[in-house]
């Protein structure tokens, strides 16, 4: 049974092969990326904490960057900032954090816990590994972590259910676990040993007590307190044989009250008790008491307080609450346990409130695109009485009431043909595609024929007269202007055809917001079309056809403003084929001459502009 203290302290410093090591992502922020990229590439500690800083400094939420930061604290043993930016990685952005460095995270966190000394925290943490743990050898490992944990809290029993549960996984360091299970069995067996003779000291058999003391001495003579045990029995034997111990005895157990080891002085009085049944030594037990039970009153506050902290550090606001309404049950008054349980509650409530509101954000889009606009008016008005600012709730309730309008002010009169309407939205999306095309005469084919199965749908008389009005303008302008006859009918063809083979698998794309910006053209609310390529530019600034489209929206409204030469200047920048370019090209370098830059952009468009004209008067000096 015997265990060297040596050999105990190596297998408890064994470590394995962990998940530590650097991880790259990506920031929204640009200068963040640069930084975290020159970190991740420097090779000198110091410089790379400085660079990882920096990137934090552009980004305070970069994930990557504050996970990295805390593995190089580490690698320096400054384990306070270690543990300082791997706890704010893990809070950083929880939703958005892929699981297996959420693993990382915790892993980190239990290990450098540990190393502090904040062995419930570590313990939270490996637990919480747990959950995010998927392959067999990583929960084996953490399962050895746990182990050993509780086996440096004198938790050996504890420590010998998870060390079996990591055993049974079959991992590779399956011989690790054997020879940690045995030192922790022969723990178990010390502290069986152990507590008989406890229960022989507090029964009064003293000789008992000390031979079975001697025992867990000899095995381990670091185990517990097992020293002070034997001298203490020793000195309760004394005052059996000795009655003159007696006020040695009394003076022991007030030492060990000094100093708050009251169990060692009620087990001096109790043993006394056996042949001194005086007042004053019943009342000095029951004194000792007392305070025992204040001490671990004290004591079980303590651990629940930390165990609430615990719980707020890994945003579990269940436990948290437990633990702190357990301590108002007890003590109300107990250090800040007020503030830190409504901490908690707020915390839960506002989980609970983004739940709500993104169930009804998307009740809200599923009822737009059945068309149910009152139930999606209901749902996104929800969604903007608890939270305005959420996602784009705004503009989509400004669409849904447009939409709503102009549903609600055309008659419906009864249909004159029995026509599944899905069927309909599909040939209007159609006619929408061939105006969009100008095939003006295929287009009020399409429309006529929704207007014979649907008479009231939507706008289709508006949309009716517009198409025919541009037929009859593109028959007199010229003969190119409009699609001809064949081209057009097989585009028709083709279309249909389309919508016969798609529109079952995709469904109606009236809600497109391409689409809906060609409508709201066509009923000349360019207002409406150019706040729709505004949203859609924002979201993919990369999506180079929307430019035109908004650039010539912007001239037709006259605007003028920093995001219309945003949008001019970009159409310059990347040469895009436009017959206004030259249009453009002016009023960018009107507005720089008035705003008096000097920068790149403007020199190239000045360049560009006079490049141009100089062209253009060649040209002109050629033809004459």
């Amino acid at each position: 049974m015997r265990t060297t203290h040596r050999g105990l302290l190596a297998l408890l410093c064994f470590s394995f092969i962990t998940l530590q090591g650097v991880v790259f992502g990506q920031s929204s922020n640009k200068l963040a990326n640069e930084w975290f990229q020159g970190a991740v590439r420097e090779r000198d500690p110091q410089k790379k904490i400085k660079t990882y800083l920096k990137a934090i400094e552009a980004d305070p939420v970069f994930v990557e960057a504050l996970y990295n930061l805390g593995l190089t604290y580490k690698k320096v043993q400054d384990y306070q900032k270690a543990e300082q930016y791997l706890s704010r990685a893990y809070m950083a952005d929880p939703n958005n954090t892929p699981n297996d460095l959420k693993l990382k995270m915790l892993f980190e966190l239990g290990n450098l816990y540990r190393r502090l000394g904040n062995l419930r925290d570590s313990e939270e943490a490996f637990r919480g590994s747990l959950g995010l743990a998927m392959n067999k050898e990583m929960q084996a490992q953490i399962y050895f972590e746990l182990g050993r944990l509780l086996y440096k809290q004198n938790r050996y029993k504890d420590a010998l259910v998870e060390l079996e549960k990591g055993q049974k996984l079959q991992s590779s360091i399956s011989g690790s676990f054997t020879r940690l299970i045995q030192v922790v069995d022969e723990m178990v067996s010390l502290q069986q040993l152990y507590d008989e003779a406890e229960r022989s000291q507090a029964s009064g058999d003293l000789q008992r007590a000390r031979s079975l003391y001697e025992q867990v001495h000899a095995a381990n003579n670091d185990f517990r307190n097992v020293r002070n045990k034997l001298s203490v029995v020793d000195s309760l034997l004394r005052l059996k044989s000795d009655q003159k111990s007696k006020q040695l005895a009394l003076q022991q157990a007030g030492n060990y009250e000094n100093d708050g080891n009251f169990e060692m002085a009620i087990a001096i009085y109790e043993s006394m008790l056996t042949s001194d049944t005086s007042a004053e030594l019943r009342t000095r037990l029951q004194n000792a008491r007392v305070k025992l039970e204040q001490k671990r009153q004290e004591d079980d506050l303590a651990r629940e307080y930390e165990s609430g902290l615990s719980a707020l550090k890994l945003r579990n606001w269940t436990s948290a609450i437990y633990a702190f309404e357990k301590i108002m049950q007890t003590n109300p008054r107990y250090r800040n346990v007020r503030r830190k349980l409504a901490q908690a509650q707020n915390g839960l409530e506002s989980e609970k409130i983004e739940t709500v509101v993104s169930q009804y954000y998307a009740q809200g889009i599923d009822a737009m695109s059945r068309q149910e606009y009152d139930k999606a008016l209901a749902a996104l008005n929800k969604v903007q009485s608890i939270s305005p600012a959420y996602r784009d709730v705004q503009s989509l309730i400004a669409d849904v009431e447009g939409l709503s309008a102009m549903h609600e002010s055309e008659p419906a009169p009864p249909r004159v043909a029995t026509v599944d309407p899905a069927q309909i939205d599909s040939m209007y999306n159609a006619a929408l595609n061939l105006i969009d095309q100008k095939a003006w005469s295929d287009a009020i084919a399409v429309l006529e024929k929704v207007r014979r199965y649907d008479p009231s749908y939507q706008d289709i008389d508006d949309l009716l007269k517009t198409a025919q009005a541009n037929r009859d303008k593109a028959a007199g302008a010229a003969p190119g202007d409009a699609a001809s006859p064949a081209g057009g009918s097989k585009m028709l063809i083709a279309g249909v055809i389309f919508i016969a083979l798609v529109f079952p698998v995709v469904g109606a794309v009236v809600f497109v917001p391409t689409v809906r910006a060609q409508y709201y053209l066509l009923r000349s609310n360019h207002l409406a079309a150019a706040h729709i390529y505004e949203r859609l530019l924002e979201k993919n600034p990369g999506k180079i056809k929307l430019y035109l489209p908004l650039a010539d929206i912007y001239l037709l409204l006259g605007q003028r403003d920093e995001q219309a030469m945003k949008v001019f200047k970009m159409i310059l920048r990347l040469n895009l084929t436009t017959p206004k370019r030259e249009q453009i090209a002016s009023l960018v370098t009107q507005n720089y001459l008035t705003e008096g830059k000097k920068d790149e952009d403007a020199i190239s468009v000045l360049e560009n502009a006079l490049k141009a004209e100089f062209n253009k008067m060649n040209k002109d000096g050629s033809e004459e």
